[in-house]
């Protein structure tokens, strides 16, 4: 007769799960409040000349990286549909 491998594991051997990052609704305002830094950031562009406007669009996505979307320190900010409203208001700010 075979022998049949028995887990040998127990709830010991693992590590616990960490608990769930808080949601916040995808709308500007929620993440405004979750991150207060993204309004000081955005309000921080504004219109500029046509030739400025695309500068001024790279940097501040290069800003707001570090507080919304994959690199985000809040971890519940990091979600592609935060970034894109995000970034959807800094394009709006700027005229782009």
């Amino acid at each position: 007769m075979a022998f049949l491998h028995q887990n040998r594991f127990t709830a010991s051997d693992f590590e616990a799960a960490p608990p769930p990052t808080p949601k916040v609704p995808a709308t500007l305002e929620a993440i405004i409040a979750a991150e207060p830094l993204i309004d000081v950031a955005l309000n921080s562009y504004g219109r500029c000349r046509r030739r400025q406007r695309w500068f001024a669009y790279e940097s501040g996505k290069r800003e707001l990286s570090r507080l919304v979307g994959w690199e985000a320190k809040n971890p519940a900010l990091r979600t592609s549909a935060h970034w894109d409203i995000v970034v959807s208001a800094l394009a709006k700010r700027l005229g782009v």
